[in-house]
This record gives C-alpha cells, structure tokens and sequence, in this order.
C-alpha cells in the first residue's frame, strides 16, 4: 500500500492514533481531521487516495461529509466507520456512496483488508469503465468513418490505410501510446467534412471552380466540428481541423505555420497526402509508391514537416527494398 494518501475522520484521538500507526505501517501517508469541516480543508487542499470516516462525530456527520465527497471528489473511495449494531445504517451508506464500511472495535488488519478490497475493486471499476468508454468511441470512429467513404467512393478504405502510415509516422516520431490512439482516431475521420461538398464536387474530372475548391476547403473545419460534438473527442477534432496545413503558412483553415501546427496534424498530413498520391482520383491516376516519395520529398519544409518525411521516406523506401528483396 506504499504511496497511498489516506485522511482519517474520527473525534476520538485514541483511535485517530491507532488508525494512523497501522496505515504508516503499511507506508502510507496519514492525514488526521478532527471533525468533517477539518476533513472538508484538507480533501480541498490535498490529492487523496482514499478517506475513512466516523459516523458518529459532534457536529456535522459522516454521512454528511460523505455526500460532499461523492458530490466534489467522487474519484476518492470512501470507508464509513459505524458501532457493531449499525448493519442497517451500514448499508444505507454504502447505498448512498460508500464504498465499504467498517464497525467498531475493529483489529488492525480488518482496517488493511478492507482497504485493499476498497482500492481494488475501484481499480477493476475504472478499468472496465476505460475499456467501455474506449470500445464506444471506437464504434462512433468507425461509423462516421463509413459515412464518409459510402459518400464518396474514391475514398473507399482511404482512412483505414491513413490510420496505418500515421500510426507508423507517430510511432517513428515518438508518439506516446494514448496519442496513436488520438491519432489513429483522427486519421479515420479526417475527411468526414467532406459529406458537406457536392458529390459533383468530389469526382469532378476537370479544373475545379474557384467555388469548388472553397467548397473543398472548408471540410476539415466541418469534420472537426462534427467530431467536437461527441465531448471525448476534442483532442481529435483539433488534429483533424489542422491537417491540410502548411508549413509556409499558405494553408487552410487557419494559416497555421511551421511548429505551430500541432504535430499530430503535420502527421497525419504526409499520411493523407501519400496515401491521395498513390490512389486513382477522378482527376487523374495514380502515382507509384517512388514518384509519391519524390513528391512528398520536394514540398517538405513548403507543405510538409521536412524532419517528418525524412522519416516517413526511410521508412518506406525501406519496405519497398524488402518487398524487392523478396520477389
């Protein structure tokens, strides 16, 4: 239980002090109140890992100080300590937030176990809930993924294939694992403004209009609203909103220049830019895995981050000497 911080809530000093001694046993670091205005201070002042309560204090009560926490820090588990004959009252509490609860005299190791099953349980929670939440913002990616591409059928697999050399680009770029994942979600709906333009618009053969092309230009700000709307999304709706910037400054939404573009943005830009490059369009066919390169390589430090294509070139251009190699 070492690095735990536990505030410890009773009016009686005696067994303040034997709670206290039996968690810095343990190493974890006590915080003493008196009463639940004390307690209210220090759960305002300190970062908590778990508090343990008295019912029964002069003044405000447990129960009291229990709706504070479950209302201002409900991230912090909550332990109420009741009399023997309270089991009734025990378990309104734990109906009403409290995580366990614990009745007087108790031996110091009911105090641990108790405890540990309080913080397990929490941790098994927050897990799960993790995974939930991860599971439905993946299935919200992928269905607004598949409005985009059942729009326009130029993009068909577009955004899978974008999500995998940006996931590679980040990686190579030191990308930690949660900002793959705002960038792999990213790159899967970096086009979804694009269900605003003119489907004559998008497969148009010829020269576009000036019309046209403002058209065109407004659907990353599109896409980043609509991700915006879905709350957890916001760090991806930012990536998507800057990703047809340039480094010259000469690009859109915003104008944004150089290192003010946000990194995952410039990633994903050289991903979406190879991948549009090496895929027929209405307009024109496609270009080989190497002319796409050269490409890239000649706006880098105009269009493209000049340190990010040194990168994603490498790597390319090694896969495809191994995929010589093996032919």
């Amino acid at each position: 239980m070492g690095s735990l911080r536990v505030l410890i809530v009773d009016d009686e000093e005696v067994i303040l002090r034997v709670m206290a001694a039996s968690l810095r046993l343990e190493g974890c670091e006590v915080f003493s109140a008196h009463s639940a205005t004390e307690a209210r201070q220090i759960l305002m002042s300190q970062t908590l890992s778990a508090v343990i309560t008295d019912y029964r204090m002069p003044g405000e009560s447990g129960r009291a100080l229990l709706g504070f926490i479950r209302r201002s820090f409900p991230e912090v588990p909550t332990i109420v300590l009741t009399g023997v004959d309270d089991s009734e009252l025990a378990r309104d509490l734990i109906r009403e937030g409290a995580d366990d609860f614990l009745a007087k005299p108790f031996r110091r190791g009911e105090l641990i176990r108790v405890l540990g099953q309080v913080l397990a349980r929490r941790e098994r929670d927050a897990a799960w809930a993790q995974g939930w939440q991860d599971g439905v913002l993946s299935e919200t990616i992928n269905a607004l993924a598949a409005a985009v591409e059942a729009k326009d059928p130029y993009t068909a697999n577009h955004s899978a294939r974008v999500a995998c050399f940006a996931r590679e680009l980040g990686g190579d770029a030191g990308l930690t694992a949660a900002e793959l994942t705002i960038l792999d979600h990213a790159a899967r709906v970096h086009d979804l403004g694009k269900i605003g333009v003119p489907e004559a618009t998008l497969n148009k053969k010829g020269a576009l209009t000036h019309e046209d092309w403002e058209a065109i230009k407004r659907h990353p700000t599109l896409s980043a609203e609509i991700v915006g709307r879905v709350g957890l999304l916001h760090q991806v709706a930012r990536v998507v909103r800057h990703h047809h910037e340039r480094m010259d400054g000469h690009g859109y939404p915003v104008g944004l220049q150089g290192e003010a573009i946000p990194l995952m943005s410039r990633i994903l830009a050289i991903a979406d830019a190879y991948d549009a490059l090496t895929s027929d369009r209405a307009y024109r066919r496609s270009f080989d895995a190497r002319s796409a390169l050269a490409i890239l390589e000649s706006d880098a430090g105009k269009q493209f981050d000049p340190t990010l294509v040194q990168q994603f070139v490498h790597r390319v251009r090694l896969k495809l000497s191994d995929e010589a190699g093996n032919d």
